[in-house]
């Protein structure tokens, strides 16, 4: 009991959010539509495409990535959004990971995905970390 006890202190001790983690490439398919180390990007798809955005991330914290503004329905939809941690090295509690973030173009036009870092159970604030990625839909190829 006390085993455990000792083990959760000590994972929470090392669950600190401290800084927020960089942010990483959008991808569609498997070449990068967008580089978001430390600033917004520009994703382009096709219509009827799908699209990834990948983001540095560490669910040991609490911590996770989620839509700050609603998405435009007529331009984009959410399809799923995955977290896979890091390898860690042994012994080692805490590690990060990534969140992709799957999306479809729907119709041509631009919009944006606002997304931010915080905790789900806590109350939005204007410090959390923000990611701003603009999305370029083209008509689908004939």
């Amino acid at each position: 009991m006390y085993a455990i006890v000792l083990a959760l202190l000590l994972m929470t001790a090392c669950a600190s959010p401290g800084d927020p983690p960089p942010r990483v490439p959008a991808h569609q398919g498997t070449s990068p539509a967008a580089e978001a180390l430390m600033q917004d990007s520009l994703v382009e798809a096709r219509a009827g495409a799908e699209f990834t955005i990948e983001l540095r991330s560490n669910a040991t914290t609490g911590y996770r990535w989620m839509l700050a503004d609603s998405l435009d329905a007529t331009r984009v939809a959410h399809l799923r959004d995955v977290y896979v941690a890091d390898p860690a090295p042994e012994g080692m509690v805490g590690s990060g990971g990534r969140e992709t973030w799957t999306f479809r173009a729907l119709a041509p036009g631009e919009t944006t995905i606002v997304m931010r870092y915080a905790r789900p159970w806590e109350p939005p604030t204007s410090a959390a970390t923000r990611a701003v990625f603009w999305v370029r839909v083209h008509p689908a190829a004939q």
